[in-house]
């Protein structure tokens, strides 16, 4: 989880500064950490699923491996995730233009299942 904040903390920085992504998508350092969230994808609960993936939309990062592997990770725990974690997924998915019709069926499920707590 730790290195998921600190990817989302770059992500957040990026974004708030408004600046060009390329050089942190380029830079060693990003590299080994999206690396190192990879390994540990089996470890990260709903919220860290959702923070990794915008993460890597906000920074523009689109590594099909790793997009699957939190698709996998995320459709197992699909009922964990809260309105917000739904919607930021998705919106995270979209904007990487990464589809997975299976995990975007079952979060349209929950979401449709959960209306009243949107």
């Amino acid at each position: 989880k730790t290195l998921v904040f600190a990817a989302h903390r770059i992500a957040r920085y990026c974004r708030l500064r408004r600046q060009d992504t390329a050089s942190t998508r380029r830079a060693a350092r990003w590299s080994a950490l999206v690396a190192e969230i990879q390994r540990g994808m089996h470890q990260l609960d709903a919220q860290a699923l959702t923070d990794a993936v915008w993460s890597l939309a906000v920074v523009g990062h689109r590594d099909n491996r790793l997009l699957a592997a939190i698709c996998h990770q995320a459709f197992e725990r699909i009922e964990h995730f809260s309105p917000s974690n739904l919607a930021i997924t998705s919106w995270s998915y979209a904007t990487l233009n990464y589809r997975d019709d299976m995990l975007m069926k079952r979060i349209n499920r929950q979401a449709l299942g959960r209306l009243a707590e949107f």
